[in-house]
């Protein structure tokens, strides 16, 4: 995975909280959330964050360790 992937997966999560802030369900793929998954969808958009700032860091001359977590199947 590069930067640019965070980024988007990022992207989509925010677009999620979005949604779901205002009633909406949103689709990521196979997998739709609502407002009920708020938790699940700051949870992502923690992890998408820090695997970016990960990459900033690295790109700074900092430590370049990323850890992928899985969460199922979300893409």
């Amino acid at each position: 995975m590069d930067r640019a992937t965070a980024v988007t997966h990022l992207d989509l999560w925010l677009a999620a909280d979005k949604a779901v802030s205002t009633g909406q369900a949103y689709t990521i793929g196979e997998v739709t959330v609502t407002r009920v998954d708020a938790g699940r969808i700051r949870q992502q958009i923690a992890y998408w964050q820090s695997v970016i700032d990960s990459y900033d860091s690295a790109a700074q001359g900092g430590s370049s360790r990323v850890a992928l977590a899985s969460f199922g199947s979300v893409p």
